[in-house]
């Protein structure tokens, strides 16, 4: 499986120069964990961790710093037609959960551990199924 066929293509983004308020307010808002931080292209990515460990346990006010300030700079991404197991050793070699999809120096998706697991699952649940009906 290619992580084109896999990723999420609704991608959610802010503006480097954005107060982290407006990023973690945004992140709310769209129910999600990270967005990727752009400034013209792909420049970092920033969860909700960062928000909770570099800014928040330093006492910072989110209305007065900017998200340059605190988002992991330059991300490792995978290629669209990356397969799956690429993404899983990226992931783990960088211990992060989510990977951009670039092409082109366009940012075309996200892929989360999340939808990596949820692929496996199908997987496992399809060689289960295919054994069931060999023992039949």
């Amino acid at each position: 499986m290619v992580i084109r066929d896999l990723m999420n293509r609704n991608v959610i983004c802010v503006d480097q120069n954005a107060s982290i308020l407006e990023a973690a307010k945004l992140m709310l808002r769209e129910n999600i964990g990270s967005v990727c931080v752009v400034g013209g292209s792909l420049v970092g990515m920033l969860t909700d961790r960062d928000i909770t460990i570099k800014a928040t346990s330093e006492g910072w006010n989110p209305a007065e710093h900017r998200v340059q300030e605190i988002m992991t700079r330059n991300p490792v991404f995978i290629s669209p037609n990356a397969d799956v197991l690429e993404a899983t050793e990226l992931m783990a070699k960088h211990h992060v959960r989510r990977l951009p999809v670039c092409q082109d120096d366009q940012i075309m998706g996200v892929v989360s551990l999340a939808d990596v697991a949820d692929y496996t699952r199908r997987c496992l649940d399809n060689i289960f199924t295919e054994e069931t009906k060999a023992e039949k």
